[in-house]
């Protein structure tokens, strides 16, 4: 008597977790697919349309332009008071890093410039592998102090303490 009860509950409970199992399928897996397939169909109808206007090129050329300008923008270098304020960065930076700058009148006041408004810049540093790296690392990522062009590692002859010497040169635009 008590076993055609247990079976007529256990087919409840079969069709109920069933319909449980399928809504949370539903909700979770098939739902965001079937919406992510309909915006793919409606953006590709929008592409097509969007190619056959003239506004297209005018989008691109847009696009285009706001990339060169960004690219631009890491070659920035502050014009007012530009050889101190960059020597103060980078050797600040330096020291920070524990690098040694090493002076040199002749590369530091020679600076040459292709273009107006181009600039460059030459330092000598000085130290451990570890702390020339942390320190190319670090001028990559500082703003209005232009980007590097040019990097020279090279070991020393009378090497104390497994120092290398590093060379950069950076260029950059007046602003």
């Amino acid at each position: 008597m008590l076993h055609p009860i247990l079976i007529a509950h256990q087919n409840k409970i079969c069709i109920a977790a069933i319909a449980l199992l399928l809504f949370l399928g539903w909700t979770f897996s098939f739902q965001k697919t079937f919406e992510a397939y309909a915006l793919n169909r409606q953006l590709k109808a929008e592409a097509a349309a969007g190619d056959h206007q003239s506004g297209s090129l005018i989008a691109l050329k847009e696009k285009k332009l706001s990339f060169y300008n960004q690219v631009l923008k890491g070659y920035a270098v502050k014009a007012p008071d530009r050889e101190n304020k960059m020597w103060q960065t980078v050797s600040g930076l330096a020291l920070y890093n524990q690098v040694d700058v090493l002076y040199d009148p002749v590369k530091l006041s020679t600076d040459t410039a292709l273009f107006k408004g181009l600039v460059t810049q030459h330092f000598n540093f000085e130290g451990q592998y570890a702390s020339l790296i942390k320190l190319v690392d670090t001028l990559h990522k500082t703003k209005f102090i232009g980007k590097i062009k040019q990097l020279r590692l090279s070991a020393n002859k009378n090497a104390v303490q497994n120092k290398l010497t590093m060379q950069i040169d950076f260029v950059g635009i007046e602003q």
